[in-house]
């Protein structure tokens, strides 16, 4: 079993998907062949789901050697092409509890703030009731025109898409918004910006950010393995 150095021997291993079909099988067959390879323990997702930066967090808390996410992805598997199987290293991390913070402060000072999330019938949904019900106090049902912010996922919960009744940030948009407003989040404030990347398919619009912050920016092929 190949896994990065030092290997799968006495290794943590987070295991989790989408919850789309044979995934309870797969996950049995990852958990058989990585016991018989000398990984000691697997941090496996309640009935299988985990949504991909859920999986990227557990790896990050846990401390975990790596994580296998079983989803949809651009390089696909399966029969019907809709079956993919993602490795992540150990180095993928939650965001910082700061930035966690600032978001429930802000949602205590604005009341009136109103919020509608789609999880398209995916992973996402019940994190969606956690984060927005639970810790920052939505109502799981809000009046549908002129909300304040909208937010959608896809399945496995890595793409997004931001909006409200006049306005509205795509997923190749947002990285671009993130980045323009990098020196207001706490962990870029500690380490500064190093470069700007983005894959292929996504729009030119980070770019434009690079070049107004006389940062580097790169173009890669698309596969998030490729922005490593």
């Amino acid at each position: 079993m190949a896994m990065p150095a030092p290997g799968p021997q006495n290794a943590t291993l987070v295991v989790g998907g989408d919850g789309r079909y044979f995934i309870k099988e797969t996950m049995q067959r990852i958990v058989r062949i990585g016991a018989a390879n000398g990984i000691s323990k697997f941090i496996i997702g309640q009935g299988g789901i985990l949504s991909t930066p859920a999986a990227s967090a557990l790896i990050q808390k846990r401390s975990a050697d790596g994580g296998i996410i079983l989803t949809a992805l651009h390089n696909p598997g399966g029969p019907e092409n809709d079956f993919g199987i993602k490795y992540n290293t150990c180095n993928g991390g939650p965001a910082p509890e700061s930035s966690i913070e600032l978001i429930r402060q802000f949602r205590q000072q604005t009341p009136e703030l109103t919020l509608l999330f789609d999880a398209l019938h995916g992973v996402t949904g019940p994190y969606g009731r956690r984060i927005f019900v639970d810790e920052l106090g939505f109502p799981e049902t809000v009046e549908k025109h002129r909300i304040s912010l909208g937010a959608a996922s896809d399945g496995d919960g890595d793409c997004n898409m931001v909006l409200s009744h006049d306005w509205f940030a795509t997923p190749s948009d947002s990285v671009a918004v993130i980045a323009h407003y990098a020196d207001c989040i706490p962990y870029f404030k500690r380490t500064g910006i190093r470069g700007l990347a983005r894959s292929m398919p996504t729009s030119c619009a980070i770019d434009r950010v690079a070049a107004a912050k006389g940062i580097e920016s790169f173009e890669v092929p698309t596969g998030w393995e490729l922005l490593e």
